[in-house]
Formats: C-alpha cells, sequence, structure tokens
C-alpha cells in the first residue's frame, strides 16, 4: 500500500478500519472540544466509547435518584393537603423509586437486544481477527519455505480478503448499533 511506504506524515480521517489498522501508528482523538493523542489502537477506542456510553448512562441514573429524592425531601416538611395543592403528584419516595425503577426496566428492555447483537459482534470480530491473523502467519511461513504453492497462496490471499470484507461490514454494523443505542440512552430523561 502506498502509504506504507510514504516517509512522510499523513493526517487520515477515515470510518475503514481496515485501512487504518493497516496504515496507521498513531491515533488521535477528538473529544470533548480537544484533540489529544490517543494512546491505543482501534478495539482500546471501541472500549474507551463503551466506557463513555456507561458513564454518561450512569450519570444520568444518579441524576435522576438525586432528583428524586430532592423532590422527596422538599415534600417532607409540608401537609398532604398542602403538598397535594402545590403539586399534583408530590414526591413520595416510593413512587418516585418505582417510576426510576420503571424507566430503568424499559431503558434496560430497549437495550438488551442492541447490547446482545454488540456482543455477538464483538465475539465474531475477534475470531476473523484470530483467522486472519492464521491466515497472514501461513500466507508468511509459506513465502518463506516455499511450502505453499501459487494456487495455495492465491486461496489463502482471497479468503483473507473476504476476512477483511466482513470485518469491515461488522465494524460499520458495531459503529451503528453504538449509535443507535447512545441515542436511546440520550433520549431518557435525566
Amino acid at each position: 500500500m502506498a502509504f506504507n511506504s510514504f516517509d512522510g506524515s499523513v493526517l487520515l480521517v477515515s470510518h475503514d478500519r481496515a485501512l487504518l489498522r493497516e496504515v496507521c501508528d498513531e491515533f488521535w482523538l477528538v473529544a470533548q472540544a480537544k484533540l489529544q493523542p490517543f494512546d491505543g489502537d482501534l478495539d482500546d477506542y471501541q472500549r474507551w466509547l463503551a466506557d463513555q456510553q456507561k458513564a454518561r448512562a450512569a450519570e444520568r441514573l444518579a441524576q435522576a435518584a438525586s432528583q428524586g429524592s430532592a423532590r422527596a425531601s422538599a415534600g417532607a416538611g409540608t401537609n398532604a393537603s398542602a403538598s397535594d395543592a402545590a403539586d399534583p403528584s408530590p414526591g413520595n419516595k416510593r413512587e418516585d423509586r418505582k417510576a426510576m425503577a420503571a424507566a430503568r426496566q424499559a431503558l434496560a428492555q430497549r437495550t438488551r437486544p442492541i447490547k446482545q447483537e454488540l456482543q455477538r459482534i464483538e465475539a465474531r470480530l475477534a475470531a476473523v481477527e484470530s483467522e486472519r491473523e492464521a491466515i497472514q502467519a501461513r500466507i508468511v511461513q509459506g513465502s518463506a519455505d516455499s511450502s505453499m504453492n501459487g494456487a495455495q497462496m492465491a486461496e489463502a490471499g482471497r479468503t483473507l480478503r473476504a476476512l477483511e470484507d466482513e470485518t469491515e461490514a461488522l465494524e460499520a454494523r458495531w459503529l451503528e448499533l453504538g449509535e443507535e443505542l447512545q441515542a436511546i440512552e440520550q433520549e431518557q430523561p435525566a
């Protein structure tokens, strides 16, 4: 590939993960209005994204819990009839907990199939990567000791290309699902 033989520096922005894996020596992260070096590879980036999504979801749950307890403590100092008149739905702790539990359960029902598919994709990506590495090692070994004939090399190359195509499709689907999951989690009331 021309990028690999180029001696200079190139800033490459791409969604083609196979290309990025092939040619990039380092990654940069654009997040929170900052550009900074990213210490890791694409797999580390996927884990970082997942951690960020989990942190945002936990923050939203904590905010919902603190708002529920604030409403409950605000209603505790008044008598029932005054709080009923001021707010048709008083900050009853039990009702707040039930509402938060119902919201978490609804969120879990909506996100569970997406998370399961993400796990299946991640498992398949790991298997494909392992298979790719084995084929690449076989090609290198076959080239070094001439144990593979031309037809075997061509077949290994075709298999490698098919695995790269599958990796690209799986990664594209992984990104789609990640965006879908993030959208669902962001639409939940804080």
